[in-house]
């Protein structure tokens, strides 16, 4: 299981959030825009003590907002499997705590009896709840952490395999730069990325860092689950 979690700040608030109906969507496309998904709190006035990182310590101020913040959207491409059609990728963003999350589920644990698609999105789901409820059995707090530093116009992509399986980071950087040029929003752009993922997994002839790393065992794409999503820092 690898799991990425980023986060750029947060209230101290939770939102009434069906859960099993965030964490089950079958198909393609999901996202949020940060600048104008409204959430209804209980006391929408004590919108206070922000953070700037992840953990709960009192090292920054709890009375400034965040300089900056995350405008996020993310497509989910499962491969066809009609007996798992919700793939075994998972994710999730959260407007609120500023906080996304990815993890990319292992299939060869089904050997040992366990779903890795079941298993990635339950663990979005507490990862989601553990943002804001520090009564969890695992928080924030006791996960490896890696800080970056980011500024304005900054754009924070993260994905599964099936992302960075078929398509080279060079790639990448040539569709972001278009994107800016194009204003795409981003949804727009981690939906571009996707597709062309995807096509390149079907692709038995491509050059793909999957190939690349086989060394001549395998060529073209591998077909995966695919997950990206895309951060403008604003």
């Amino acid at each position: 299981m690898a799991a990425c979690i980023s986060s750029l700040g947060h209230d101290q608030y939770s939102s009434k959030i069906k859960f099993d109906k965030l964490f089950n969507l079958s198909r393609y496309k999901r996202y949020f825009d940060f600048s104008s998904h409204a959430i209804n709190y209980d006391n929408p006035e004590n919108q206070s003590n922000k953070k700037l990182k992840f953990s709960h310590d009192d090292e920054f101020s709890s009375n400034k907002l965040p300089c900056q913040k995350m405008v996020v959207g993310s497509v989910y491409l499962p491969k066809d499997n009609p007996n798992k059609p919700l793939g075994e990728d998972a994710h999730f963003m959260y407007e609120l705590y500023q906080t996304i999350g990815v993890a990319d589920g292992v299939g060869g644990w089904a050997l040992q009896g366990i779903d890795a698609g079941i298993y990635a999105r339950e663990l979005m789901k507490n990862s989601f709840i553990a943002t804001y409820d520090e009564a969890m059995k695992d928080n924030p707090s006791v996960a490896q952490e890696m800080e970056l530093n980011v500024e304005k116009d900054d754009i924070l992509m993260v994905g599964t395999d099936g992302m960075l399986d078929n398509i080279f980071e060079s790639e990448i950087e040539e569709i972001v730069e278009r994107a800016i040029d194009q204003k795409l929003k981003a949804e727009e752009l981690a939906s571009q990325i996707g597709n062309i993922a995807l096509y390149n997994s079907f692709d038995r002839f491509a050059d793909t860092p999957y190939a690349k790393a086989s060394e001549g065992r395998h060529k073209g794409g591998k077909i995966d689950d695919i997950t990206v999503i895309v951060a403008y820092i604003q």
